[in-house]
């Protein structure tokens, strides 16, 4: 499978180009290419969803057969203890509300993506 990466170098070394210098710019044209692949590819397995019985899975199986790509998935964090001391309730509760906030925000930014690139209306 060839990488959008390696579709861009490769039209631009082939029409005589000197890619020295210019590993920023493909990086900016490679990130914009691949999130409007991913964008693609949600939107493609949303539709099947719609229109036949395939479940999610079974969609994106086909979809990388005909190596269009997926968003990765997210890495996991870490979560490393601070210390060896049991919190407090305060403490505790604290690091909830922390962990809250942040899904709201997450949340906030998936709708917020969901209205823009899909239309959605949530």
């Amino acid at each position: 499978m060839t990488s959008i990466r390696n579709t861009i170098a490769t039209a631009l070394v082939n029409d005589g180009i000197n890619l020295d210098g210019y590993g920023h710019y493909i990086d900016l044209a490679v990130e914009a290419l691949e999130e409007r692949e991913y964008n693609i590819s949600d939107q493609l397995v949303q539709f099947a969803q719609e229109q036949t019985s395939y479940g999610e899975a079974a969609i994106r199986s086909i979809l990388r057969e005909t190596e269009l790509s997926e968003r990765p998935a997210p890495e996991p964090e870490t979560v490393t203890p601070d210390d060896d001391e049991p919190l407090t309730e305060d403490e505790r509760l604290t690091k909830i509300e922390d962990q809250i906030g942040k899904l709201v925000e997450v949340v906030g930014t998936l709708t917020d993506l969901a209205k823009r690139h899909l239309g959605a209306n949530l």
